[in-house]
């Protein structure tokens, strides 16, 4: 059974009008109205041949207009959810949900950090690159090739440009470790001598 977007619930003094509730499905808005005896019990609606379950809401009061903590909370609970996806989608190598959860991200990156962010600008070249400017066959070759299975293991996949980094960092690393070995090696002759 598909997943409705979100559900909204008209404010109304309790009373006997009826409940109207807004369904959101996708890009739609639908409107629905139901008595009031119906109030708490599932009901079932069918959507271009899709069939959805809902439960229809007592009235209830409305939250309070202005509530800073509550926005808060649920601006990061969903941030968060977001990003626990978008893992999913790395370590799953989901070529098909890249492009949509990228697009969501697109205002969070730049929200997040300054307006020339590097993830934003990189989000925006991603997609157009496989969504307009490369055929059908080399956006699913420029897809693929941003994930990296290092151990062969499906989902266990790493984001390509992490693994870049990572090897860099290590590349770095390297000059320090041969001169720490440089000097260690002699050190340890040394106290094997002095042990003798």
């Amino acid at each position: 059974m598909p997943l409705i977007d979100d559900l909204y619930i008209e404010f109304s003094p309790p009373s006997s009008e009826n409940i109207t509730v807004i369904l959101q499905i996708g890009e739609n808005l639908q409107e629905l109205v139901f008595p009031p005896k119906l109030a708490g019990t599932a009901q079932v609606i069918i959507d271009r041949g899709e069939t959805y379950l809902i439960q229809v809401p007592y009235t209830v009061a409305p939250s309070e207009p202005n509530d800073q903590l509550r926005n808060y909370v649920q601006s990061y609970t969903r941030a968060m959810m977001d990003f626990m996806v978008f893992d999913s989608v790395i370590r799953a190598g989901d070529v098909d949900r890249l492009a949509p959860i990228l697009k969501q991200f697109i205002p969070l990156f730049v929200g997040l950090t300054s307006l020339p962010s590097k993830y934003a600008i990189e989000a925006v070249n991603f997609l157009t690159k496989t969504e307009f400017s490369l055929s059908k066959r080399d956006s699913i070759k420029v897809k693929i090739q941003s994930f990296v299975s290092l151990c062969g293991v499906e989902g266990h996949d790493k984001s390509a440009d992490m693994q870049e980094e990572i090897n860099i960092k290590k590349i770095n690393l390297l000059p320090e470790v041969l001169v720490l070995a440089k000097l260690t090696i002699p050190w340890l002759r040394f106290r094997r001598l002095l042990q003798a």
